[in-house]
């Protein structure tokens, strides 16, 4: 899955099928980040959808959980951006 917000950053989600499954980020200076379960506020590593809405919010939907908002550095870090 992709998603690009209006930060210019653009977001893909992978599943648990994949070999590195979780959220990454490319910003727009090229830096990758990758967040997991491990680093991150995310309730699963499986992503199974990403979108950005109108007002610039990030949601990203796990195997284990309904979707959740991640915006700011709240998410990433809590896992916020």
């Amino acid at each position: 899955m992709l998603a690009a917000d209006g930060q210019g950053q653009v977001w893909v989600g992978q599943s648990e099928h994949y070999m590195s499954p979780g959220l990454s980020r490319l910003s727009p200076n090229g830096q990758w980040t990758h967040y997991t379960t491990q680093n991150s506020g995310l309730p699963a590593d499986g992503i199974s959808a990403l979108a950005v809405d109108g007002q610039d919010r990030l949601w990203v939907a796990t195997s284990a959980a309904p979707p959740i908002l991640a915006w700011g550095q709240s998410l990433l870090a809590g896992l916020g951006r």
